[in-house]
């Protein structure tokens, strides 16, 4: 592989893996913390009660389905339903910034510390649902090795990123600081 157009492909390709894994642990996340993922949803205001355990159920179930969808190169489905996501999630982090509310946790990952809404997660959802938006480009056909090279960057990449995170997770929350 040395053309312009074959490197644009694995690299679209490892995006999309990449995205396919940070769905995919989402979903499971929310799904082994039950409890905890109800919790968060709930205190962003915003699901009627009626539909509560409808709503709880279906955004895990649609990380999952998305994340499906783009490991399987059904594009624009998988892509397409990220960037719903994505939007959806900074949206309603946005409203809830405006409500004041800033001491609510993002819901980002149920089963670890809490992790305060914040314009810079509203940005990040946006840039994600960008990134989702590249991944929904039509993917010329990288071949059998392409596509477990373009695995294993997308593996690499993805243990740095949590690593990151986890890394971040065990730093003291910082103080804010109060009047004085």
């Amino acid at each position: 592989m040395n053309s312009s157009a074959e490197i644009f492909a694995l690299l679209l390709s490892a995006l999309s893996y990449v995205l396919a894994l940070m769905l995919l642990v989402a979903a499971a996340e929310k799904l082994l913390a039950w409890p905890a993922w109800q919790s968060a949803l709930a205190a962003y205001r915003l699901v009627p009660g009626a539909i509560f355990p409808v709503a709880a159920f279906v955004i895990p179930a649609t990380e999952a389905a998305a994340a499906v969808s783009l490991m399987t190169g059904a594009r624009p489905a998988g892509p397409a339903a990220g960037a719903a996501l994505m939007l959806l999630y900074a949206a309603a982090m946005a409203i809830n910034l405006k409500r004041g509310r800033i001491d609510l946790d993002c819901g980002c990952n149920p089963a670890g510390r809490a992790k305060p809404i914040a314009w810079g997660l509203v940005g990040r959802n946006l840039a994600l649902a960008g990134l989702f938006g590249l991944a929904a480009l039509p993917l010329p056909s990288v071949g059998p090795w392409g596509h477990m090279l373009a695995a294993a960057s997308a593996l690499a990449a993805f243990a740095a990123i949590r690593t990151a995170a986890f890394l971040a997770d065990l730093a003291p929350p910082t103080a804010t600081k109060g009047p004085a």
